[in-house]
Order: structure tokens, then sequence, then C-alpha cells
């Protein structure tokens, strides 16, 4: 299976939002090296692979919400439920994995998340660079000159969170030590099981 791989179709040119993203291309590209039989395959690893990608989920959309309201981004709420649609797929596929790890389709996961995360990117996230960038005007333009001001402050702490998370999973037995970096806010929901069971033998 084919990993993601960064390219300057997708920088936005925010340096939090692009170090966000390279951050959930590495979570999912160890994921798919466990699929693949690069590493260990081990269902512990797996699980806690799919427990920081819930986490860092979470955290990398509320940081992005946040520009996009300061911003006055007139798309905000469509943009907010295409997040909140894969915030639940995403706790529950780790959820369900938890309870019956033999009965998820990896392959399948993977085949979503990356194609999710590069159409997301390219088409919905760079919708909005103009608006942050000051190109066009937000439903509350004035906003627009703190631009400056918030793309300074946000990345110091966020800088430090993706530096110890990917050293983390580069190291397999501490995984789990990076995922109590973050937040142990989980979000609730569902998502049609089929498309990730394996199919009956």
């Amino acid at each position: 299976m084919e990993k993601l791989t960064w390219q300057q179709a997708y920088s936005t040119g925010i340096r939090v939002i692009d170090d966000d993203h390279k951050m959930l291309f590495s979570i999912v590209n160890n994921l798919v090296s466990e699929v693949n039989g690069e590493s260990t395959g081990d269902s512990r690893q797996i699980e806690s692979l799919l427990e920081a990608l819930v986490e860092y989920v979470d955290s990398h959309f509320a940081r992005e919400e946040l520009f996009l309201e300061q911003f006055g981004y007139p798309k905000l709420d469509e943009h907010r439920d295409r997040h909140d649609a894969l915030r639940h797929q995403i706790d529950a596929i780790s959820n369900d994995y938890q309870a019956a790890p033999d009965s998820i389709d990896l392959e399948k996961v993977c085949d979503f998340l990356i194609n999710w995360l590069s159409q997301h990117i390219l088409k919905s996230d760079m919708d909005y660079v103009p608006y942050l960038n000051g190109e066009k005007e937000g439903k509350e333009p004035g906003l627009r000159d703190t631009s400056q001001q918030v793309t300074v402050s946000v990345p110091m702490g966020t800088g430090r969170l993706i530096h110890e998370l990917a050293h983390e999973l580069r190291h397999a037995q501490d995984v789990d030590s990076a995922i109590r970096h973050f937040n142990d806010e989980h979000f609730s929901g569902s998502y049609r099981k089929r498309s990730f069971l394996k199919s009956p033998s």
C-alpha cells in the first residue's frame, strides 16, 4: 500500500496548519507501515496509532477551526461538519479495533484515511487559504489584521507537541506516552462499520 508523500500542492503556507498536516501524514504512514508488515504488526501498536490519530485529529481540527472563526471564513459551518464526521468516524474505528481487532479491515481504513486527508487538504482546506492570507474578506474582515499575532503565538506550543509525538511514534513501545500529552477528550459517533469490516472468507 502506498504511503502519503508530502508535496508542495499540500502546503497552505500557514506554518501551524502545514505542520499539523505533516504530523497527520506521519501517523497514517506509521499505520500503513504496520499494515504492510514493515514493522511489528502488533495489535497494541496499531491500537496506539489509532488512539494517537484520534487525539491529533481533534487537536488539529480545534486549531484550524479557531483560525477560520477568527478570520470570518464564510464556510466555517460546512468545514466544521466535515471535521466532525471524520472525528466520529476515526473514534468509532479506534473503539471497534480495541473491541475486536480481527474484525477490522485495516487496509480499507488506511485507504479511507489517505483519500480523505489528501482530498480534504487539496480541496476544502485550500478554499480557506485566501481568507487567512487576507486576500479575501470573511464575515469580519477586521480580524484579518491579527494574522501575524495568531500565526506567531499558536505554533510555539504546537511545535513542541508535534516534535514529541513524532519522537514517540518512531519508538513503538513509547507511543502511549505521546498520547498522554494530548487532551483526553474523545468524541462518540458512528460510521458505516461494513466499510471497514473484513469480508467473510
